[in-house]
């Protein structure tokens, strides 16, 4: 049986549709990253499921049960904020005891999980010092002890880590998921960030203006994106999109579009039609010793050790990036043949946003 089960969620703030008819099934144990841009709902659905936020409409149950009429406390659920909340003026071990303090577990009780707490989070030394002497990542990880401490029978996390530093993320991160695997317990975690849900989801549903458009294994979606929207929002970098004309060929079709000419030999239809062609920058060819489908001036280059991602513009002013070998070094202001790997090409309707093909 799934641990949670998100069913018809949607809640109006005034004219706002925040969310509109979520539906989602988090297995337990499993790691369900909520990702999408400001304003999609994602906090939204978290204070759902925490109790904070009453739905309009629609369920949220836990193996099984109704929750929607359970207070935040009767939930037994672990938040982590991106906004941490610790008491500044008191320690570590005073913010970390705090939920079974509340609870009145006995002295003995509370320094021995304190204390186990501190070790699995490296922060031990850190116990009897002052929160607000304490830098962001230890501050984070004080945070994470706090929410540990009460056992709690799922976690959720809200942007936990939008005030770091990009390095404290990555080790911040890869904590989080050190935690996940020795706690087999169920996490949701908020973030626009794409890179956090690729690095670290078992599962993920993608939202936009309170809608859920796409679920399932990061990698997945990465290669299969159910629209324009999704293509370009989930991947680092984004997805190059052209817009154009396909034209229909005896043996497929022709795209045109920013002086490229690409055969898409999987697509056929009857008549032209204006479109977006997808490429991920991964699948662009760059090189003058190649069969083109078009050409590209080189408008930067940079060099990221075992790989080199490449800004270029084509006619009509377009710009893509191409991530390539480190041995494709053009020098800037070169004029280039690109090439497009005809198997990894996608089709989206240029109005709709829908895929066409593959």
């Amino acid at each position: 049986m799934p641990a949670l089960v998100l069913n018809n969620i949607s809640k109006r703030y005034g004219d706002v549709q925040a969310l509109d008819g979520i539906n989602l099934q988090i297995q337990d144990g499993e790691f369900c990253v909520i990702v999408g841009p400001s304003g999609s709902g994602k906090t939204t659905l978290l204070n759902i499921i925490a109790g904070f936020t009453k739905p309009d409409d629609g369920e949220v149950t836990v193996d099984g049960k109704p929750y929607n009429q359970l207070s935040p406390r009767d939930r037994n659920i672990g938040m982590v904020f991106q906004d941490i909340g610790l008491f500044s003026h008191l320690t570590v071990r005073k913010n970390i005891s705090f939920g079974l303090e509340i609870k009145k577990s006995s002295k003995k009780d509370i320094d021995k999980r304190v204390e186990e707490i501190a070790d699995r989070l490296k922060i031990r030394k850190l116990l009897d010092k002052k929160v607000r002497l304490l830098s962001g990542g230890e501050a984070q990880r004080v945070a994470i002890g706090r929410t540990l401490i009460t056992n709690p029978s799922f976690f959720l996390f809200d942007e936990p880590l939008g005030n770091l530093d990009a390095n404290l993320r990555v080790e911040m991160l890869t904590e989080i998921k050190r935690l996940h695997l020795h706690l087999k317990k169920t996490f949701i975690y908020v973030t626009h960030d794409q890179e956090q849900a690729l690095s670290a989801a078992s599962r993920v549903m993608i939202m936009k203006d309170g809608k859920a458009l796409q679920k399932g294994p990061p990698r997945e979606i990465y290669n299969n994106p159910i629209g324009k929207f999704v293509a370009e929002f989930f991947g680092v970098p984004s997805m190059n999109l052209i817009d154009g004309t396909i034209i229909p060929e005896e043996d497929g079709s022709l795209f045109q579009g920013a002086g490229l000419n690409v055969k898409v030999k999987g697509y056929s239809q009857s008549k032209k039609a204006e479109v977006t062609l997808g490429v991920r920058p991964t699948d662009v060819v760059v090189g003058n010793q190649i069969t083109e489908d078009g050409f590209g001036t080189i408008n930067s280059l940079e060099l990221l050790g075992d790989k080199n991602q490449i800004y270029l513009t084509l006619e009509q002013e377009k710009s893509i990036i191409a991530v390539t070998s480190p041995e494709v070094r053009p020098e800037l202001e070169e004029r280039v043949k690109i090439k497009l790997k005809e198997n990894r090409i996608f089709l989206f309707d240029r109005d709709q946003g829908g895929r066409l093909y593959p």
